[in-house]
């Protein structure tokens, strides 16, 4: 992949007529003469009308619970601003459907669509698809992401990633699959293989950037498999009230599979959700990503920050082979489909364990706004506070 990808934009537009209501009143006066009065038609307001109503209407009705037999699918846009990538436009799209409707205590399966388009030529999509099949035993999840970017660069390692002198840039195009199909073996417990492709170009670096990757390759590609394990006890996938959720993945890419040589990766997440009073849920997730391997490709590297963990950072300003990071954050329901939460967290990213340090920690807090889109579905937005500065995002779903 070379150059942009298509960029495919939407039109959503919504026209609703008016609907006149009227009645009659019977009066009644001591001449026994009756005279009907026409109430006048209810007044509308500006928002009420038109396509503005319309669009109105579509949102007001999109949180309705559809018959399980539907499929239901909403979009929703909003803005994307970021000293960084500029100014764009951020388009967000929640599906949910049932693989056996006469079971209402299956979860909905779920496909969304997130694409965010910005002023200086940046473009990211990202298509999520989970499955829950009849009876719950078994499920699937692909990812496919696809984007394009002038990307930043500080290096790699800590102590070149914090040094606000090391900015520096090239152009990044990749293509990223990820996919699962997980067999349950006892309740809540799946296991199952795994599948993992990426193709990534880093080119038009400037001096400083190729100074700082030290002649590493332009051009990676990566197919590696392996197995996943996860334990699941949350009512909801995207909106946990209470419950746990401990996923494994471990994956092997051999030599003959990408261009560099073997190597391996070791994820784990562990996530939990309580609640703490009333409206209010206390989330808690704790996340690591190992690579073993001197061929491990920089292009594979752990990086800090993203629309789902430490929230704010540049992602990739801080990179390495290995990271540990950890998020808290209280949820709290307001009023109607509105809710806000607060979150701390803190992660660190290091190349081996003689390598690790805790004042290399990386803090993170931040605060954000939820709207309930549809039920179980939040569209967010989030301001988060760094150790570099400062960051928004415009999301669907939970962070975790």
């Amino acid at each position: 992949m070379r150059r942009y990808i298509g960029i495919l934009f939407f039109l959503l537009t919504l026209q609703l007529s008016a609907q006149e209501m009227g009645d009659s009143i019977l009066t009644y006066d001591f001449s026994e003469v009756a005279e009907r009065d026409t109430v006048q038609p209810l007044k509308k307001y500006f928002w009420q009308k038109g396509i503005l109503g319309g669009i109105v209407n579509y949102f007001d009705k999109s949180d309705d619970k559809k018959p399980l037999e539907k499929f239901d699918i909403s979009f929703i846009g909003g803005p994307d601003i970021n000293s960084t990538t500029g100014i764009g436009l951020g388009l967000c799209g929640s599906g949910l459907y049932h693989l056996q409707p006469t079971n209402p205590d299956l979860q909905q399966s779920s496909i969304t669509i997130t694409a965010r388009a910005t002023s200086k030529a940046m473009f990211t999509m990202l298509l999520v698809n989970e499955m829950f099949f009849p009876d719950d035993r078994y499920r699937s999840t692909a990812k496919l992401e696809l984007s394009t970017f002038k990307n930043l660069f500080w290096g790699i390692g800590y102590e070149q990633n914090d040094v606000d002198a090391n900015e520096s840039y090239y152009t990044e195009n990749y293509i990223k699959f990820n996919g699962n199909f997980m067999f349950r073996v006892v309740p809540n417990l799946y296991i199952g293989p795994i599948l993992y492709y990426q193709y990534y170009t880093a080119d038009k670096r400037d001096a400083l950037c190729n100074d700082l990757l030290d002649f590493r390759e332009h051009q990676s590609q990566v197919l590696s498999a392996g197995f996943g394990l996860s334990y699941d006890t949350r009512d909801c996938l995207h909106d946990a009230q209470r419950g746990m959720y401990i996923n494994f993945q471990q994956r092997v890419s051999p030599a003959f599979c990408n261009t560099v040589g073997t190597f391996s990766t070791t994820e784990m997440q562990l996530s939990g959700y309580q609640p703490v009073w009333k409206g209010c849920v206390l989330a808690g997730e704790l996340h690591s990503m190992l690579n073993v391997g001197h061929d491990t490709p920089w292009t594979e590297y752990a990086q800090v920050g993203s629309s789902y963990r430490m929230r704010g950072y540049y992602m990739g300003r801080y990179r390495d082979r290995n990271i540990i990071e950890a998020q808290l954050e209280f949820r709290q329901h307001l009023w109607k489909r509105i809710g806000m939460v607060w979150w701390v967290g803190a992660a660190n990213s290091f190349h081996d364990t003689n390598n690790w340090r805790f004042s290399r920690t990386l803090p993170n807090y931040g605060a954000g706004v939820r709207w309930r889109f549809k039920p179980g579905v939040n569209i967010r937005f989030d301001y988060g506070f760094t150790r570099n500065g400062s960051g928004f995002v415009f999301c669907i779903n939970e962070a975790f």
